[in-house]
């Protein structure tokens, strides 16, 4: 039938993407452990969504069909790997906003009940077909319900968009993160599959997907390998965007390390300091500038305080130098300005 081989097509192609993600993915090391973490479980449900898509239509009837019990089964996998791919990306996008597992935890039972809830009832479905099921030729049928119930699994997606509205009215722009570049493929592949009856969701979870990884990439590219902080690459990026008017730094704290060792936790506990909103560039090997994009003086001033406690608990001697922009001064000579002192 024409519709099976416009699906096996469909979800040929969002395996192979998939799967050359997932090799990049796993060929290259990466710092944003807990990002990476839920990134890796997201690509590999997409994957598995892929490939159970393609054998799925190979099983189905009347023509040619296979097991009933192989087909239960695999459009039961089908329907989990949905399911968590809209969990795992909204846990995702939570890591790349707040980058914070007490974030998550703090809201872990709200969070967490939506896709308790979902499971429950996909595991009920194959003892009642309330939302989808097979007849004795393995003909796949869905219910009324099931394009209820599929609104209702948008939970997470709605969420994210949510979450990330909210960041943005209290952050300002989220660097090297957006999540529309997921949301939008993912709804239009929705759309196209409630349009034409094909599976363009799978397709639209695989874009996605890719399209995170560059993003993920991008971002890599102005890390620094050993801080983990940007690097000084960074500041040209940042020069940029000054001169776009989209960045306005208005307060800089220069950190200085006066002697050379073991600093790695001193590194770890910064980064827990440094509020969101803040840049921490690298500029050589011991000396970083923090760029504020706020008025917020009492804000740098207690940063400064929390950044020689840090050091004295580490017994590393720093030097530490607050810059405030006058008000007459534009933002790109007060970042030329920090190259030079």
């Amino acid at each position: 039938m024409m519709t099976d081989i416009i699906n096996v097509a469909i979800n040929l192609i969002a395996a192979l993407i998939t799967l050359w993600v997932f090799v990049l993915f796993l060929k290259n090391n990466h710092r944003d452990h807990k990002a990476v973490s839920a990134y890796f479980f997201l690509v590999l449900a997409a994957l598995i969504m892929g490939i159970v898509g393609v054998a799925i239509e190979f099983v189905e009837g009347p023509a040619n069909s296979g097991p009933h019990a192989l087909a239960v089964f695999l459009e039961f996998i089908y329907e989990a790997c949905i399911d968590l791919s809209l969990a795992i990306w909204f846990l995702y996008s939570s890591f790349k906003t707040y980058d914070s597992i007490d974030y998550i935890k703090r809201k872990l039972l709200r969070y967490s009940a939506p896709i308790a809830i979902i499971f429950l009832l996909d595991v009920v479905n194959l003892f009642t077909g309330m939302f989808w099921y097979y007849d004795s030729n393995v003909v796949y049928h869905s219910t009324d319900f099931y394009d209820y119930w599929g609104m209702a699994r948008y939970i997470y997606l709605i969420m994210s968009i949510y979450q990330f509205r909210n960041y943005k009215k209290e952050n300002g722009k989220q660097q090297f993160f957006t999540i529309w570049i997921y949301v939008i493929p993912v709804a239009f592949g929705t759309i196209a599959e409630s349009l034409t009856g094909h599976t363009f969701f799978t397709l639209g979870i695989a874009v996605g997907t890719a399209l995170l990884y560059m993003l993920f990439r991008e971002k890599e590219k102005y890390t620094d390998d050993e801080s983990g902080f940007y690097n000084l690459q960074y500041l040209g990026r940042l020069e940029d965007q000054v001169n776009k008017g989209e960045r306005e730094p208005r307060i800089a704290i220069r950190l200085s390390l006066l002697q050379n060792k073991d600093v790695d936790e001193f590194y770890n506990q910064l980064k827990t300091i440094l509020p969101e909103g803040c840049d921490t560039v690298r500029t050589d090997d011991n000396t970083f500038i923090t760029l504020v994009y706020s008025d917020a003086r009492g804000l740098a001033n207690l940063l400064t305080e929390d950044i020689h406690m840090i050091a004295e608990s580490q017994k590393i001697p720093v030097e530490v130098e607050t810059f405030t922009k006058d008000r007459n001064e534009s933002s790109i000579h007060f970042l030329a300005g920090l190259k030079q002192k």
